[in-house]
């Protein structure tokens, strides 16, 4: 998976001058969009599957504070594919300097859109992300 670049804007930050901590839980989801368009997965073909994926947890350590000057690489794995959920492991870098800013995860579930409920990967979800979790263990 390709990094993803997210410049920091003004309105995420707080009161201290740093980037608000539940700011991150957005730079955790854009590049997880990131990364599923990455593997053709668009939002419109997800629920053309008859599927939605939604997150059933998320742990963010936050290692030192992002500015408003700063841009942050997101850096991802996916370990951890199950019958119905996957982990995606993120690691938060300053662009300029390489600096770890936070580490973090987050497990998606797949569940029915009707019942909310969990249920099995599509074969071409499982599919796609038995790849990627096999490239991102090299």
């Amino acid at each position: 998976m390709t990094p993803c670049r997210i410049p920091v804007r003004s309105y995420e930050l707080d009161s201290f001058g740093h980037v608000n901590n539940a700011v991150y839980l957005n730079y955790l989801e854009t590049a997880r969009s990131h990364w599923l368009l990455e593997m053709e997965m668009t939002f419109d073909s997800i629920a053309a599957c008859g599927i939605q994926i939604v997150i059933a947890r998320a742990e963010i350590e936050f290692k030192i504070p992002l500015r408003s000057s700063d841009t942050v690489l997101v850096h991802g794995t996916m370990d951890d594919l199950g019958p119905a959920s996957i982990v995606w492991n993120y690691r938060l870098c300053r662009e300029c300097d390489a600096t770890p800013v936070a580490v973090a995860s987050t497990k998606g579930v797949c569940i029915d859109p009707n019942s909310g409920r969990p249920r099995r990967w599509p074969e071409p979800f499982r599919e796609a992300f038995a790849q990627a979790v096999a490239k991102s263990v090299r």
